[in-house]
């Protein structure tokens, strides 16, 4: 039981650092995929991130 409690721990936190890795990376280029990924995979600060991208650069991104 104990492993797998750490096993879920360790997964969690690797997915927070995939999501702050993610957000800093975001581009106009790529916001539109991350976004669906974060929907996909229930990322909400991701999400948020990359809604407040698009809102902040919402020009660029719809000249993709």
């Amino acid at each position: 039981m104990c492993i797998l409690l750490w096993l879920q721990y360790a997964l969690e936190r690797l997915k927070v650092m995939c999501e702050e890795a993610l957000c800093l990376n975001l581009s106009v280029e790529n916001v539109s995929d991350v976004l669906a990924l974060a929907d996909l995979h229930c990322a909400e600060q991701l999400r948020t991130h990359a809604i407040d991208f698009i809102n902040r650069f919402y020009l660029s991104v719809c000249d993709i």
